[in-house]
Order: structure tokens, then sequence, then C-alpha cells
């Protein structure tokens, strides 16, 4: 929830949609013009529905270092194709990535913010941003996440109740608050 509710205030804002095609979010990417089976959640999740009774999916993921959000397999750059069962799809992140995946999953109404988990995936060296978690029926909090040499590091100056980072193919940590948490990367 913390993810959508941060492309909805975006596209409040900015008209940018939620739900966007390959080519705007790729437009220097000649692969990216004409696929038309699939289409960007915002700029970080790339969804490939299932369109076949055989339950496969063809997927083109324009760089290298994809990974399936449910299972965590690395694909791309070019064309993949897997096969899904009846209860899932195609469902890629970007690598460079810091998804908030929100503490709830049985109703949108809570605070997002709190017990948030901010999963890293394939930070290269050097990666800095800002993660805005809006409050939903909380506070808002937001995250300074950076990546030196082998560590990740989280920051935040506002954020109540106890959060987390999890790096994906590392480890995670769990901090409460106000507060600064770092993960060694392993594996890259």
């Amino acid at each position: 929830m913390p993810y959508l509710a941060r492309l909805a205030e975006e596209a409040a804002s900015e008209g940018v949609p939620l739900m966007r095609p390959m080519v705007l979010e790729f437009p220097e990417d000649l692969g990216a013009r004409h696929v038309d089976t699939q289409f960007m959640l915002g700029d970080a999740l790339c969804v490939s529905p299932v369109f076949r009774s055989d339950g496969v999916a063809d997927t083109y993921l324009p760089s290298a270092g994809w990974r399936h959000l449910l299972d965590g397999e690395v694909a791309g750059p070019g064309w993949t194709s897997r096969t899904y069962g009846f209860d899932s799809l195609g469902l890629y992140v970007r690598p460079g990535t810091v998804l908030p995946v929100g503490a709830r999953d049985d109703t949108p109404e809570y605070a997002w913010a709190e017990g948030v988990t901010l999963r890293a995936f394939d930070l290269p060296d050097g990666f800095d941003a800002v993660v805005h978690v809006p409050g939903g029926t909380g506070e808002s909090a937001t995250f300074y996440v950076r990546r030196d040499g082998d560590v990740v590091t989280a920051t935040s100056d506002d954020a109540r109740g106890h959060w987390t980072l999890d790096v994906v193919g590392g480890g995670s940590a769990t901090a409460s608050g106000a507060a600064k948490v770092s993960v060694a990367v392993s594996g890259d």
C-alpha cells in the first residue's frame, strides 16, 4: 500500500499515470515501443499478466537484473518466458529500487509508515535516494537510503513505530522511530 499510495499522490500532483506503457518509462529503448501485453506499475514494477490458457507469459525487460517480486528469480535483458499458476503473474522489480512494503495485507486503511519494510533491490554502489511513505491513517515518514561499498544504510528523522530495512540478497535490520540502520550486502 505505501508504494501505491505514493504513486497515487504522484498521479494527482504531476499527472503521471499509475499504469504506464513501457515506452513511457523507457523511451530510448526501441524494444519497449511496441510492447502492449505488459505495463509498468509506477517506475519500479513491471507487470506481465497471463493471457494464455497454458499459463505462459512473455515479458520484455529493458535491462539486466530485474527480480521477480514473488520468488526472487533474476531476469533480463530482453524477453523472458515463464509459466505461472492461476494465482500468479509476471511481477518484476526494477534493479536499483527501494520498495516500501506495508505491514498489513488485510485492509488498505492503516498507518502505512508504521511497520513498513523498505526492500532494497540490487542497489548499485553510490546509490542515494529519498523514500517517502505517505501516512494513510497515521503520520507519513521519509527515509534516506544509501549504499556505500558493501553496506546499505537507511535513516529516518520522522518515522514512528518500528520499520525494517531488508536488503534482497543480504540481510535485514529493524529500527524503531527516528533511527539509522545498516545492512551488509552479500554476493554482489
